[in-house]
Order: structure tokens, then sequence, then C-alpha cells
């Protein structure tokens, strides 16, 4: 009658779980949340096709983990290539998680506590958004929870089948993400307490060892095959630079020789980087390795350095903020009224968590697996660094000890009551809460910075803006400087977006501001040193901009020689384009038609000199001949939004 009476609760867990996430799916449709793929999203989203068309090789997986990918890919062909069914299945799987948690809070606490921890899972805003993500954490988390559920029935009836399928079930979750392996080690504790002979801990901690380490090894061996040399899995140990050097401060920051995020930038600025200081191409492998011996002669090198940045990194661990590597949480919750409304955050969950480990302290054996688990999380941070990613697998077994601790808590108030002790003990009870509340809460302003979003609007900005659709790119580099008005990138990114829409005068406004405001940072590395001639270039652009036609004309001219020389033939259309747009404000429309019409006879499809030539005719009076020259540049460039407001301005239709 127990399991009877159990199966609503699981199933109410369920379906709000269920309901919560294809409400949030459904809610972020048509949004930049799910319409475009960032960072890590877009490479596992290539990895995906990739694998498809059968081109995914070993070599290419060292930076990245090979699981993701390919449950990608197993649903893309189920799809008919399209990714809509991954957010699906992903929420099933998160909706199964919350019943997992619901279960083990069950079986090593109490029915309370389990219906507690599964509604909070059902309930907590970075599982929903986790969900809707192509990232890995919903099918890690499934994989850790369903292993541990593995790890809760053989501690109750210990058994060979059940040692084997949690260690397979770990290497499944060490392909989705490396950090998973470290349980192995720890997990030999679990055994040696679960078993009455040393022996036995033994046998059942290596047949566990050797589960996890078999799929590890047949895919180190698929690559070997494949690209003749060993190629670990998922072995992203560069990352371990990130964490210990001179500009480490527990968060993942861009070391300084990588110009972006992405995955290209991050691989390849790290190749090219070690390639140069070892004289020699290097492979992906190569260049891992060199970046985790660089951190680790630092970590030996600077200890006290070293000991501040694992204090910090201990704290950031326990904080509230969800530290983004990639889709920010915060950025998300933009779009989404659901993860606005819901209550719980890790800033409440934290607290209360660590005073259920305090109040689980005498039963400390059986729950061993669960510690252990938070362990190997926290671990991982304090060796690398904090993200919302690499803390999210030990969410749920705080979850767990949060809601024990909240009971706990009650319970021990209530205890207290009638025995007549409250007076004395609420107070420091409380005191010790409200700690725990600030320590978990409390953010320094680099915490602060991480939910400014600014960077994200930019992000997302740039993949509006290299798609084609400039009316989104300015809308979102326009958010990101309204966070943040001298956010020097950003500017940049305006200035390169005014440029592609032929608003050259804008562009250079742009591009000041962005000189002006440029701070040293992750997303740019300080005042860098013009060459002379685009020193001079915005100088003469400031002439233009200022009125002074003649004097911009002259500079104008010298510069297109001095290009010309290089045979830099993009600069020199643009300088061309220039010296016609001086002729047409100083009224010289003749020559500036000449200017123009030559540019189109070398470079036919330059919508610029196209459009630039149609305001020539249109101020000669020659409305037809101006509004074909508009079509035409808008046929060239969609876009391109000069030309459709001149046919506006002239009383025509687009």
């Amino acid at each position: 009658m127990g399991r009877l009476r159990a199966i609503p609760a699981g199933g109410g867990v369920f379906l709000l779980a269920l309901l919560l996430r294809i409400a949030y799916l459904i809610e972020i449709k048509g949004t930049p949340v799910a319409d475009l793929l960032l960072i890590d999203s877009e490479t596992y989203d290539r990895f995906a096709r990739m694998i498809m068309a059968g081109e995914f090789r070993g070599e290419d997986i060292y930076s990245m983990n090979i699981l993701y990918p390919w449950f990608l890919a197993v649903f893309y062909r189920l799809g008919g290539g399209e990714i809509a069914l991954v957010p699906m299945v992903q929420a099933v799987l998160s909706s199964l998680s919350a019943v997992m948690i619901w279960w083990l809070g069950t079986r090593l606490f109490s029915n309370r506590v389990g219906l507690m921890a599964g509604i909070i899972a059902a309930i907590y805003g970075p599982f929903l958004f986790y969900s809707g993500a192509i990232l890995t954490p919903a099918l890690i988390d499934f994989l850790v929870l369903t292993m541990l559920v593995a790890l809760e029935l053989y501690r109750s009836s210990p058994g060979w089948k059940k040692t084997l399928i949690a260690g397979l079930l770990l290497g499944l979750a060490s392909l989705g993400r490396g950090n998973a392996v470290l349980l192995v080690p720890f997990a030999f504790l679990f055994f040696r307490l679960n078993q009455k002979t040393l022996r036995k801990a033994l046998i059942h901690g290596a047949l566990f060892a050797g589960g996890a380490a078999s799929l590890l090894l047949l895919v180190s061996a698929r690559n070997y095959l494949v690209e003749k040399r060993v190629v670990p899995v998922s072995a992203n140990y560069a990352a371990f630079y990130i964490g210990h050097n001179e500009h480490a401060n527990g968060l993942y920051t861009l070391p300084e020789f990588i110009g972006s995020a992405s995955f290209e930038g991050e691989v390849g600025g790290t190749k090219a980087a070690v390639s140069k200081i070892m004289g020699r191409p290097v492979t992906v492998a190569e260049s891992a390795r060199y970046l985790f011996s660089e951190g680790w002669r630092f970590a030996r090198q600077n200890p006290l350095q070293e000991i501040r940045l694992a204090a910090r990194k201990f704290y950031f661990f326990w904080n509230r903020t969800e530290s983004p590597t990639n889709l920010n949480y915060y950025f998300a919750r933009d779009f989404s009224w659901i993860l606005r409304l819901l209550p719980l955050t890790f800033g409440m969950v934290a607290p209360f968590a660590l005073l259920g480990m305090f109040f689980a302290r005498s039963r400390w054996r059986e729950h061993s697996i669960l510690y252990l688990h938070i362990s190997v999380y926290l671990a991982t941070c304090v060796l690398f660094f904090v993200s919302a990613e690499y803390r999210i697998p030990a969410v749920p077994v705080l979850i767990l000890f949060a809601s024990h601790g909240a009971f706990a808590l009650f319970d021990s108030i209530r205890r207290l009551a009638k025995s007549g002790r409250l007076e004395r003990t609420l107070p420091l009870s409380l005191a010790a809460l409200i700690a725990l509340g600030v320590f978990c809460n409390y953010r320094v302003p680099l915490l602060k910075a991480q939910s400014l979003k600014r960077v994200d609007y930019l992000n997302f900005g740039t993949l509006y803006k290299d798609s084609g659709d400039y009316e989104n790119a300015r809308r979102m580099l326009e958010r990101s400087l309204a966070i943040d008005p001298h956010f020097g990138p950003a500017y940049e990114a305006l200035a390169d977006l005014a440029s592609r829409q032929g608003n050259d005068q804008e562009s250079v406004h742009y591009y000041e501001l962005s000189r002006k405001y440029r701070l040293p940072g992750q997303y740019d590395r300080g005042d860098r040193p013009l060459d002379p001639k685009t020193e001079t270039l915005l100088q003469v652009a400031d002439l233009y901009s200022a009125g002074d036609f003649e004097g911009a004309l002259a500079g104008f001219r010298d510069l297109l020689t001095e290009y010309q020389g290089a045979g830099d033939r993009e600069i020199t259309r643009s300088l061309q384009n220039n010296i016609g747009l001086c002729h047409y404000k100083m009224g010289d429309l003749e020559e500036a038609a000449r200017v123009f019409e030559a540019i189109r006879v070398s470079s036919p499809d330059y919508v610029k000199a196209i459009f630039n030539l149609g305001k020539v005719r249109e101020g000669e009076g020659d409305r037809e001949a101006a509004a074909l020259l508009y079509r035409q540049a808008l046929t060239l460039e969609p876009s391109y939004a000069n030309p459709r407001k001149a046919l506006e301005r002239i009383g025509l239709k687009p």
C-alpha cells in the first residue's frame, strides 16, 4: 500500500515539472533564447550535424564532450533535422529528474522531505532554463541522478549488477562532462561504508570504476582509430589554466590570447598562441597539454594566491549568482515571465542545504553518497572555476538537504517550544540561518556583474548582425548600451552594423565611442594603438562629420593613393565612395555621379555606391532613376534600411 500511495506524489511532481517546462518552451519560442545558438550551443549543433554527415572525427571533440553531440544527432534525425524535438526531450528528462529527487528524498529522509524536494525541483528556475537550452545540464543531471538511484538501491541491497549499472551511468555522464569521473575515487569510501569486508568493498569499487572506464576507453579507442593517436574523451583540461593564471578571478574569464568565447576563438586562439610559442603548428591535444602545464606551473609558484583563489571559489560556489559561461540565465529571464515569477533561487536553497547537512550529520554513513556527490562538484569548481553549469549537477542533492534542513529546523523549534527552552536557543538558530543566508546571498561587484546582461545582449546582437537581421541586431546592441552606456565593445559592434548598412559617418561616430570607452577586460584588451593610416582615416572622417568637405575630400584622396598601392580593395572602394559623398555634399552632383558610376563598373554589387548614386539622381530631379537605383540596392541587400527609407521619402513603396 505504501508504494501505491507514493504513486500520486511522484506523478504529481512529474506533471507539475513537465507542465512548467512545456509552458516555458512555448513562451521562449521566437525569442533569441530559442532561435539563436550561442558559443557551446552552436558548436554542439555543428558537431551533431557533422555526425549525421559522417564527418565527426576524434580530434574535433578534444575540447568538447562527445556525448551531447550524439544525443543531439539522434533527436535531430528523429525530428527531421530540426532542433525543436530536443528541448521537448530535455523537458521530459528534467521532469524525470524531479521525480528521482522526490524518490531519493523519500528513501533517505522522509515522505514530506521527498515531496518538498520534488516540488522544489519541479519549480526551480535554472532547471527549466537548461531544459530549453542546447546545453548539457538536463542530460547530465538525469544521468547522474539515475546513478544515485542505482547506488541507493545498492546501499539497501548490495549486488554487483547494481554496481556495474551505476558505473556505466557514471561513464555516460563522464562522456557528457569529464569531471563526473572524479566520483570514482570518492565512491570507494561509499562501498567501504556499505560492505562488511575491505575485500568486497574493493571488488565492488573496482567494478564501479571499470563500468565507468569501459565507455571512456571505447571512445578513446575509436578516436585513436580515426586520428592514429590517443585523443582522450572530453579532455578539456586546458580549462584548468582559466582557473590558475595571473588574471584568474574564480570565474570564467578569457585568457589574453583568445579573441572570443566561441569554439573557434578559444580553440583556434589557443592553438595559434601555443604554435607561436613552440615555433611550429600544434594539435588541439598539444595546446591543451601546454595550457594545463602552464596552469600547474602558476599554482606551484604562487601558493598564497592559490589559497586566496580557492577561498574565493568556495564562496562563489555557495553564492546565489548563476555565473554564465554560455547562455545566461538572467538574460533568459528577460524573455520569460515564468522564470521571473518562479520564487526559488539558489540563494534560498543553499542556506537551508548547509543547515540540512548539519542536521543530518549523525546519519552521515547513510547519506555518504550525497556528501561525496556534492564534494565532487565543489572540488571541480575549486580546481577549475565556478560557473552555473559546473555547479548545477550538485543542486539536486542540495535541494534534498535544503528540504531536510527546513523540516529539521521546524521540528527543532517545535520541540524546544514544548520543552520551554525556545527563548534561549531560538535566537542562536535564527542567527545561524541569517549568517548562512548572508553568506550565500551577498554579492561582491564581480558577482553582480554576472547578472548585468550587457555582454549577453552584445553577443546576441552580434549573432543577429552576422545573420543579416540588422533590425534585431540594433535592438540587442542598444539594449546592451542601455544597461551600460560606457560598454565599448557594444559601440564597436554598432559601428560595424552601421558600416554594413551603409551609414559610414554613423559608423565612425560609434567607432570613436568604442575607443573612448574601451576598457581592459574579458571582451576588450585595452586601448590598442592603431596604425598610422587608420588614425589618419579617423581624422579625415572627423573633418567630414564637422562639415569640412573640402578638407575631407583632400584627405580621402591622399588615403586612396596609399591604399591603392597596398592593394586593399575593400577600403579602396570605401574611400572612393567617401570621395563621391564629399562631392555630393559640396553640390558637385556631376562629379559625384561620375565617381559612383565608376565604383559600379568595378563593383556591381557594392550597394553603398548604388544607393548614393540614387541620392545624386534624386538631387538632380530624376525621381524615376533614383527609385530604380534604390530598388536595386534593396534587392542586393534586403536588410539595408537606407534605400527603403529613401523610397518612402519620395512616396514610393519599397
